[in-house]
């Protein structure tokens, strides 16, 4: 299977694509490997987090990092990403079926919605949810304080 959920060999790997996702999408912070590897440790340890990642040689060539929490506003949950990379040479492949995966995870802890963020550096991202039958619902604006 190239899909699966991560463990915890997959850590460095996870980081490490964690830090060039970060760069890709051109972010106005700093890069935390500390906090990235806490992410993913907690991927590991809580019931509402996950990991999954696409292994297709054995070693981590994409990651999917989500959790699943209720909404303020209303008696329904949502699972949405907090970061998602597949490396360069391996796109194409593996989107689909990560978010299979996602997705899957996401309704066996009865989520209502899945949300996934698509960065203005990346605007391929849209149209893969789009064809998966995402809607586009809001845009998030960022001003550093």
């Amino acid at each position: 299977m190239t899909v699966r959920a991560a463990v915890a060999a997959d850590c460095l790997r996870v980081v490490a694509m964690s830090k060039a996702a970060h760069v890709a999408g051109k972010l106005p912070w700093n890069f935390s490997a500390v906090h990235a590897d806490q992410l993913f440790q907690q991927s590991l340890d809580q019931a509402d987090r996950v990991c999954i990642v696409y292994a297709p040689d054995g070693i981590a060539r994409g990651f999917l990092l989500g959790y699943v929490a209720p909404s303020p506003m209303a008696s329904i949950s949502f699972a949405r990403d907090f970061g998602w990379w597949i490396d360069p040479g391996h796109r194409g492949v593996a989107a689909g079926e990560m978010m299979d995966a996602f997705e899957l995870w996401a309704d066996q802890r009865n989520a209502t919605f899945c949300c996934m963020a698509a960065m203005e550096a990346n605007p391929r991202a849209g149209r893969i949810y789009e064809r998966r039958g995402y809607a586009r619902t809001e845009t998030h604006y960022l001003k550093r304080l």
